[in-house]
C-alpha cells in the first residue's frame, strides 16, 4: 500500500522540491499551493499525512488544520506543520489547531522523511482497519 502525502505551501518551488524528494522516497504525492485547494484535495483523496505550511495568504495553515480536523472525512489524517515560524507559541498554536508535529524550515530531508514514516506508522497502528 502506497503512502499518500499531501504537500501544501504557497511557494510552488518548495512544493516541487518536497514532491520530488518524497516521490523518490516512494511516497505518492498530492500538491496544493493554497489552503482551499488543500482542503478540497484532502477531502477527495484522503491522504495518509499532510505536510502543511502555516504562513499562506488568505486561508492559513492553522485554519486548514482546523477544518481538516472537523471534517468526518479527514479528521483522522495527521497534519505536520512545516513552517518558518519558530518557538513555543507557534508550536502551541499548531497543536491547538490539531497538528501532530511541527517542523521548522529549513527542514533536513532525512528528518522530514523519518517524521512522515513515524507518523504514518503510528496512525496505522492506531487505526489498522482503515485503508485509503
Amino acid at each position: 500500500m502506497s503512502t499518500k502525502v499531501l504537500v501544501v505551501d504557497d511557494e510552488p518551488d518548495f512544493v516541487q522540491l518536497m514532491a520530488y524528494n518524497l516521490t523518490r522516497a516512494g511516497f505518492e504525492v498530492l500538491q496544493a499551493t493554497n489552503g482551499l485547494d488543500a482542503v478540497h484535495l484532502a477531502r477527495r483523496h484522503v491522504p495518509d499525512v499532510v505536510l502543511l505550511d502555516v504562513m499562506m495568504p488568505g486561508f492559513d495553515g492553522f485554519s486548514v488544520c482546523e477544518v481538516l480536523g472537523r471534517s468526518p472525512i479527514t479528521s483522522r489524517v495527521p497534519v505536520i506543520l512545516v513552517t518558518a515560524l519558530d518557538g513555543v507559541a507557534a508550536e502551541a498554536r499548531g497543536m491547538e489547531a490539531g497538528a501532530v508535529k511541527q517542523l521548522t524550515k529549513p527542514v533536513r530531508l532525512q528528518t522530514l522523511l523519518a517524521t512522515v514514516q513515524e507518523i504514518v506508522k503510528r496512525q496505522r497502528e492506531l487505526f489498522p482497519c482503515i485503508e485509503n
